[in-house]
């Protein structure tokens, strides 16, 4: 992630191979919720360290936190099982970065 805002940043673009394969061999032990939440909340407060160190030119403001807030507990109200999980494993990420800008405790 670091390299590709690197890479914007000198107005370079960044494309997608259509016909690339990528194939991973993924331990079973990581289907589960735990592992969910776990990289959930560490891909989202990662991407805010990027913004904070530079490599990411704008976005992780105050207000992108709080209507990022805002638009998971929308879209909490009207979902349910897994898809309501991984929702409230994202509001945990953002909660987390919200208190980092703001110095809650």
């Amino acid at each position: 992630t670091a390299l590709c805002f690197m890479a914007l940043n000198y107005d370079m673009k960044i494309g997608i191979e259509p016909s690339a394969k990528v194939f991973h061999n993924v331990s079973a032990s990581r289907f589960t919720k735990e592992h969910i939440k776990k990289t959930t909340y560490e891909g989202i407060v990662t991407t805010y360290r990027l913004f904070v160190d530079g490599y990411s030119p704008k976005g992780w403001t105050y207000p992108y936190i709080v209507e990022r807030i805002n638009i998971i507990n929308a879209e909490l109200a009207r979902l349910s099982g897994l898809a309501a999980y991984y929702k409230r494993c994202e509001l945990e990420g953002f909660l987390a970065v919200k208190k980092m800008i703001s110095g809650e405790k």
